[in-house]
């Protein structure tokens, strides 16, 4: 939160690790917008949190595995299966990242993984959008 509204400081701002920012003197709008952010979020811990460790430990490091592909989070041509958790949280990456950059597969791709969605790929962004 900052009464400083230049481009300047809200890009510092997410790139040192700020999920969003305000500024100050906000209205109802705002306060919604927090509130839906914290509902999505929610949904995405919660996503993370039912899958097994060695399934996010292999996307995250290795990317994409047999192990992955096998466990139902893919279907049988290997395309990603966007579940409910997963497909409300891509459109709130476009929706956020279209604020301050273009929503190219990459930046929305970057603005999950900041979420902590590690079960998807730049590819599965890209070939979705």
């Amino acid at each position: 939160m900052s009464s400083d509204g230049r481009d300047q400081t809200i890009a510092r701002g997410l790139r040192e690790g700020a999920r969003s920012f305000l500024r100050k003197t906000f209205g109802f709008q705002e306060i919604q917008q927090i509130w839906q952010h914290s509902v999505v979020r929610r949904r995405a811990d919660n996503l993370l949190l039912n899958l097994p460790s060695e399934e996010v430990e292999s996307n995250e490091y290795l990317g994409e595995s047999d192990t992955e592909v096998n466990s139902g989070l893919y279907d049988n041509d290997g395309n990603r299966i966007w579940t409910t958790e997963l497909y409300p949280e891509f459109l709130s990456g476009i929706k956020v990242v279209s604020l301050f950059a273009n929503p190219e597969p990459g930046n929305i791709y970057d603005y999950m993984r900041n979420r902590g969605i590690t079960i998807i790929s730049r590819e599965n962004v890209a070939s979705h959008t």
